[in-house]
């Protein structure tokens, strides 16, 4: 998945995947009866978009320049 890719353009194919899964998180808790339990599947989003937070300020400071 990652060949050819610069460790930069790796990060910035990951913090899709984290919004990817976080968009899933949210539908699984929008679809779930129990609310305990959509609220665990809602963290999980908040997980998955903390961590593309973290990955573009990452990408931002491998790309900015010296």
């Amino acid at each position: 998945l990652f060949d050819g890719l610069t460790l930069p353009d790796q990060f910035v194919l990951q913090v899709e995947a984290e919004r990817t899964g976080a968009a899933a998180w949210r539908s699984f808790a929008d679809t779930c009866s129990d609310p305990e339990a959509a609220e665990k599947l809602r963290s999980c989003a908040a997980l998955e978009e903390a961590n593309a937070a973290a990955l573009e300020q990452i990408i931002a400071s491998m790309t900015a320049a010296p």
